[in-house]
């Protein structure tokens, strides 16, 4: 019996071993580049540029001259862009985007999201990585 319930755990672990060694772990440096949505026309452009020191910096179209900028984090898959330096007529503003990554895309969660406007984002916009940021 002891036999059996350690090649069970053996089995088990063995294919935890497996399962994690295909799951890509994300760091600055894995989604550091530039990343951009492209909108129906040059106006509708949305481009998003992480850094491997953890800061980033985005432009939402040429119809807006505010190019916010802040730090973001990665938890597991998801990556969390924080911009707590949008002026409103009373202070400062904090917004939060959250994006799944996958294969060298970012794929934004609205749900998860904070102070993202309906107009500015859609639930599931892709934003493609366009220029990979060289060390």
């Amino acid at each position: 019996m002891k036999k059996l319930l350690l090649i069970i755990i053996a089995a088990a672990l063995a294919v935890s071993a497996l399962v994690s060694c295909g799951t890509p772990v994300l760091s600055f440096e894995t989604v550091a580049g530039t990343y951009s949505r492209d909108g129906e026309s040059f106006i509708d452009s949305f481009s998003i540029t992480l850094s491997e020191d953890g800061s980033f910096s985005y432009y939402q179209s040429m119809a807006s001259s505010y190019i916010g900028i802040g730090e973001y984090t990665i938890d597991g898959s998801r990556v969390i862009l924080t911009d707590s330096n949008i002026p409103t007529l009373s202070g400062k503003m904090t917004r939060v985007f959250v994006f799944v990554y996958s294969d060298g895309k970012l794929i934004f969660d609205k749900g998860r999201s904070e102070n993202v406007p309906d107009s500015m984002l859609d639930d599931g916009e892709i934003f493609e990585l366009k220029i990979k940021e060289d060390n």
